[in-house]
């Protein structure tokens, strides 16, 4: 059977782990035990760690949820991926990197990688932006599966529905990451379009900071819409124009991924900016 990870303790990677948490208990294709990566946090003197194994809690990043008793965290990343057979990165981007420096060297040969991270990698340099997913594969040398869509950690984690994409250019991934991840509350769609479900789960957030400044300026429901539609297009002109020939689609903008994600463009993940 395989062995899931989940690398993160925030409020979304806490939320994944209890979705795969529940769904691998009573499976026969996957360990009923899943490793979570916690790194050296601490809350009222008390290691988060403690708290998830002892308390099944986290008082941190989710507090009002209950996480399950066969979800095991361990603040070594190596003792948590070198058994792992699909190791899930819900990670801010900017760390990534990082994490793939401690890891290298201890990840098994036919693993994989699931990316769940929303937001690109900007070389400055090389004035270029690049993938997660892609930096992912290339310092690791495995593949990996992007997972995107209109989600919030909370509303996952109480079973709420929620549609997500999965981009998997390895379709036995996609369908394996579909099995694992998909309840009757979480809707999984596939897609071989992965550079396309990235992309957009990262400039997403450009026009939704836009749409939470119209807000600010009591610009009203005119100005906004016009934001959004037109932020709409550019995600689909970018999403051409940073990856030509990689096989993007426009119709993935259509998929949770894209058009539902700015949906959400009032959650208050965006309240910040209608005070600025």
């Amino acid at each position: 059977m395989k062995q899931v990870v989940v690398l993160g303790c925030g409020a979304w990677s806490t939320a994944i782990a209890k979705v795969i948490a529940d769904n691998v208990a009573s499976s026969n294709e996957f360990c009923s035990k899943i490793a979570m990566y916690v790194r050296g946090e601490t809350h009222n003197d008390r290691n988060l760690v403690d708290y998830i194994n002892n308390d099944h809690i986290n008082p941190v990043y989710l507090p009002c949820i209950t996480i399950p008793t066969n979800v095991v965290a361990n603040s070594n990343i190596k003792e948590v991926v070198s058994d792992a057979d699909i190791i899930v990165v819900a990670y801010p981007s900017r760390y990534v990197q990082w994490l793939i420096k401690q890891m290298n060297g201890h990840v098994k040969e036919n693993a994989y990688f699931v990316s769940f991270c929303k937001g690109l990698v900007l070389y400055s340099e090389e004035n270029r932006v690049k993938l997660v997913s892609d930096m992912i594969r290339e310092q690791t040398g495995k593949s990996c599966v992007v997972v995107s869509g209109a989600t919030t950690a909370i509303e996952i984690a109480e079973q709420q529905f929620t549609e997500v994409t999965i981009g998997a250019k390895n379709y036995d991934h996609g369908s394996e990451v579909k099995r694992l991840l998909q309840t009757n509350y979480l809707r999984m769609v596939i897609t071989q379009d992965d550079v396309g479900v990235e992309l957009c789960g990262g400039i997403k957030h450009v026009v939704a900071i836009a749409a939470g400044i119209c807000d600010g300026l009591k610009l009203g429901d005119n100005t906004k819409s016009a934001v959004l539609r037109i932020g709409f297009w550019e995600m689909s002109e970018l999403m051409k124009e940073l990856f030509p020939d990689r096989g993007t689609d426009w119709l993935t903008i259509e998929q949770s991924c894209g058009m539902a994600e700015l949906f959400i463009c009032k959650s208050f993940r965006y309240l910040l900016f209608v005070f600025l």
